[in-house]
Parts: C-alpha cells; structure tokens; sequence
C-alpha cells in the first residue's frame, strides 16, 4: 500500500475514535446534567410534593412526565406521601383477575362510546373551572368541577382544586399517559377509613351522576370534616382514576398500600339521584359492617325501607373491589330511590334476563347510567344531602 494512502486511513481512523470519544463524552455530559436538573430544588405549590410536580411538569412534550411515571414504577415499595416518601409492601399481583378486569373496561368503555356516538344527547358545556372553584362549596356546586370535562380535564380539576384551597395531598401517577390518584388525610390515629370516589367518566357521558356527584360529596366532607378532625380515626379522601377501565387507579393504588392499618373502604358510585342508600357487595358480614349498619340505623334509616344491605352484584362494580381480594371490608355505597328498589334489584342480580324488559325503560338511576343524558340537571340535592348525612354517621360510629 502506497505510504500516503496508508497514512490518510491511519489519520481517519483516528479521527473517528475522536470523533466517537466526543460523541461519548456528550451524551455522558448531557446524562449528568439531566440528573443534576433532577436534583434541583423546584418551588413546590400548596399540597404539591416536589417529586409529584416533577412528574407533571409540561416541559419536554410529555417525556419528563413518561421518564418520572417509569421511574416511579421500578421502585413498588415506595408511595408518595406529604413531602416524602415512606416504605410499603412489595406490590401484589393477580395475573388473572388482571386480565379479566382490562377485557371488562376494554368492553364497557367501547360499547359506552359507541352508543353514546349513536345516541347523541345535548351537549353539555362545563362552566369555567375558575368560577367553580371560587364558587359554592355545596356538593352540587363542586360537582360542576367535573361535569362534561374530559377524563385528562376532569383530573386536572381535582388537582387544581385542591392546590387553590391549599390542601395537603398525596399524589400517585402511573401509566401512559399519566394518570392520577389523589388522597388527602383528615384526623389521627392508627386505623384508617378509606372513601373513595373515581373522577373519570365513560366516553360521550358528561358523568354527572357517575362519578361527579360522588367527588362532590367527599369534596365538602374533606372541609366539614378538617374543621374538627377525628382524633382516633384517620379517614382517607382518595380520588381515583380509570375506574371506568377496570379499577385501574383503584388496583394500583390497592396493590402499594399499606393494607393492614384500613378499618374498612367505602366506594361512593351514583350518589346524584335517590332517597335511600344502598351498601352492596356485602357478601359476609364483618365488624365495619356492622358498624355501618349501627350508623345508618342511628340517623333514622330502616333496613330495607331507607336503607339497603345486599350481597355481591354480577356485572357492576366499583373501586371498592381493588381492596376486596386483599382480605380489607369494602363495599360500595349508593344512592337509589326508593320506588325503583324492586326493579333494581331485578336489573342489578339477573342483568341478562330482565334486559329485554329495561331496553326501553331502566330503573332510575340506570336510565342516564353511562349515557349522554347523565347531566347535572338530574342531580338531586337531597340525594347529596343524604350521602353527605350518612357518610358523617359512619365516620362517627367508626372512630
């Protein structure tokens, strides 16, 4: 080979291993930068953990929400808290249950979303979210927060609203995109009662009924409630997301807590529209049970006549069977009026064989489930009233 030749590959060759080195250098410089970046102090907002505005942050078109939710799932022993982190159990896994449950919100969210396009109902148009949250303070007034938003919007309103009012809450993200569970503490001590209420809704329902009335409720709970907190009772206001798609935000957050210091969980699910309340998927009676029962009883509700108990319930179901399968008492907890308890209780135990019957007619609160009729217009305020009496009822008689 002539000396020249040999000398410019010799002198290439080179040049590429720079070349390479740079290359190296680079992307290690720009790898410790971002983790510096990480390692930043950020200005945190009221209620807000500085990791949790990390996850949300809008910067990067999405990817330090995607990089901070990917974080945050290799490391299932660890919740967020407040301001810190503290330790919980290695998350549990039922691969089959799993698998059932996305087939079941892969169907109920599809066939919700292909009726609701055929059967297009009045628009619904949110008022600003602004006016809400410096408005009444009602449950009726605060289920306008979600009422006809999108499932990203509605999530984004629980967020906003508990950081205007500076109320300390845990936030939980998971998958992509990023979804959001919120719970807030109320009171002291060992044992803690869980309400739960989901605030996402069915495609093309303005989920009034299900689920922004039951945020609603729990909204103005959480401040009746901090105004004198239970001192022996921590009650845990949890707002989950994805309900509607299997209990998602419900299972996630179920599958990292810590389990055994729960009292009991209640799943509020059609608490807009009735005049009795239903406890159900109550297969075997247990102490919270029983104490639920005491409550209701104590405010002047009369079994089976203001106030119902019944077993599990075939096809419908709610957060509450996140926590089930662990072992924790959890129910769920409905409005419905009296006059329909014989035909619901026909619909909700033989679906299939009474659907015929209901193709043109559904019991009440059914008639607008899932549907784009399910506007805040059919919402009852002394069926909130009532949800709001009860719930009160039961954390005194659980404390």
């Amino acid at each position: 080979m002539p000396r020249p030749r040999a000398r410019a590959l010799a002198r290439g060759a080179r040049d590429l291993s720079q070349a390479r080195c740079l290359a190296r250098g680079r992307a290690d410089g720009a790898r410790r930068s971002a983790r510096r970046r990480d390692r930043l102090p950020v200005p945190a907002a009221a209620g807000v953990s500085r990791q949790a505005q990390r996850a949300r942050a809008p910067r990067d078109h999405g990817g330090a929400r995607r990089r901070a939710a990917r974080r945050a799932a290799r490391r299932p022993g660890r919740a967020h808290v407040g301001e810190r982190l503290r330790p919980v159990p290695a998350v549990r896994r039922r691969p089959a249950l799993d698998l059932v449950l996305y087939l079941r919100g892969k169907l109920n969210t599809g066939l919700s979303r292909a009726l609701n396009a055929a059967r297009r109902g009045p628009r619904v148009t949110p008022p600003p979210l602004e006016e809400v949250i410096q408005g009444g303070r009602t449950p009726l007034a605060l289920s306008r927060l979600l009422e006809g938003r999108s499932n990203r919007e509605r999530q984004a309103a629980v967020a906003r609203y508990l950081g205007e009012h500076r109320i300390p809450f845990a936030l939980q993200a998971f998958g992509s995109p990023v979804c959001e569970n919120f719970s807030v503490d109320v009171g002291s001590g060992e044992r803690v009662l869980v309400l739960v209420a989901h605030h996402d809704a069915v495609p093309g329902s303005p989920g009034a009924n299900d689920n922004a009335a039951a945020v609603g409720i729990l909204l103005n709970l959480l401040e009746r409630l901090s105004v004198s907190p239970p001192t022996r009772l921590r009650v845990r206001f949890l707002f989950t997301a994805e309900e509607e798609r299997g209990y998602l935000g419900a299972r996630y957050y179920a599958r990292a807590a810590n389990l055994e210091e729960l009292a009991g969980v209640l799943s509020l699910e059609l608490c807009g529209i009735g005049d009795s309340v239903a406890i159900w998927d109550a297969a075997e009676e247990t102490p919270f049970l029983g104490r639920v029962r005491s409550a209701l009883e104590g405010i002047g509700l009369v079994r089976d006549a203001t106030y119902h108990v019944v077993g599990r319930i075939p096809l419908f179901g709610s957060d509450h069977r996140a926590f089930a399968p662990e072992g924790v008492p959890a129910y769920g907890f409905t409005l419905v009026p009296s006059r329909e308890a014989e035909a619901l209780r026909q619909f909700v135990f033989s679906p299939m064989r009474s659907a015929f019957r209901h193709l043109i007619h559904r019991p009440v609160p059914f008639d607008t489930y899932h549907t784009a009729r399910d506007a805040g217009a059919t919402l009852e305020p002394a069926a909130l009233a009532l949800a709001l009496r009860a719930l009160e009822a039961i954390i005194a008689e659980v404390t």
